[in-house]
């Protein structure tokens, strides 16, 4: 009578229950080039913003950066930031100072064009009773009108 063997009295298969703990290395390296791909895309588009928001630069001009950014990126970007670097500072440094004059004008003419509150108001008719530039019948006549409003 023939003899048939489980597979549980073969004894050990090679690599059977063995358990790997440790990542493969390469996803390791794919997670350490995934920040540096960050970096790289990140340069370009700061580079590409730069290239087309330069005033000093005319299309053509700003068309061949783009290219030659674009087609020998590791020499492009090396060679725009050894030729342009300088300037690339001074464009931003001037832009935020246009956008912060910008915004100050704006909140200073919203601050200017807007009415003034009722305690703006009741405080201002104070310091004229105070200084006696109105009487005290006329500053409870208008704090009335202030206040009805």
């Amino acid at each position: 009578m023939p003899v048939i063997h489980s597979r549980a009295d073969a004894g050990p298969v090679p690599g059977a229950g063995t358990v790997s703990r440790s990542p493969p290395a390469t996803s390791l390296r794919r997670r350490r080039n995934g920040s540096g791909r960050f970096v790289w895309i990140w340069i370009l588009i700061w580079i590409f913003i730069d290239i087309f928001r330069s005033r000093d630069l005319s299309g053509w001009a700003k068309a061949l950066w783009f290219l030659f950014v674009l087609f020998i990126p590791l020499i492009g970007v090396l060679v725009y930031l050894i030729v342009r670097g300088d300037s690339m500072h001074e464009r931003a440094v001037s832009q935020a100072r246009q956008q912060d004059a910008e915004i100050r004008s704006y909140v200073q003419q919203a601050a200017a064009d807007s009415p003034a509150s009722s305690a703006d108001q009741l405080a201002k008719l104070a310091d004229l009773r105070d200084r006696g530039v109105i009487s005290a019948e006329e500053f409870e006549r208008e704090k009335a009108k202030v206040l009805a409003a």
